[in-house]
């Protein structure tokens, strides 16, 4: 197999209106089909509590798979990306112990996060 090496990104690319992140993960990395479904799920919950504002793109080398998420100027960034993946991640969990709280989760996405523990 021909393993082509990943460079990095120029800053011109990093420019790229709405860049939030790009991560590249391994084809032979131990869980890589799980971290594509994560992260298309975390993209599905962007959209669906944020907004269509968000896109996922992808593209595969001959030794894995780089995402990119972008953000259109019309995304509302409510909060940063740390604490939006942080509340998915508040969300998977509740999702496993408690899925009725999930489903109010979604219900209402724009109420903060610490506001949210409170209730609870």
């Amino acid at each position: 197999m021909d393993r082509q090496p990943v460079r990095r990104p120029t800053e011109r690319e990093e420019e790229q209106p709405g860049f939030l992140f790009r991560i590249y993960v391994p084809s032979e990395r131990l869980y890589a089909a799980e971290a594509d479904k994560l992260l298309s799920l975390f993209h599905d919950w962007l959209t669906t509590t944020r907004g269509p504002g968000f896109r996922q793109e992808s593209y595969r080398t001959a030794s894995g798979t780089i995402y990119e998420l972008f953000a259109s100027p019309s995304a509302s960034p409510q909060a940063d990306l740390r604490e939006q993946f942080d509340t998915f991640s508040d969300f998977l969990n509740l999702c496993d112990n408690d899925p009725s709280s999930a489903t109010d989760l979604l219900v209402q996405p724009a109420c903060p996060r610490h506001e949210r523990r409170d209730r609870g």
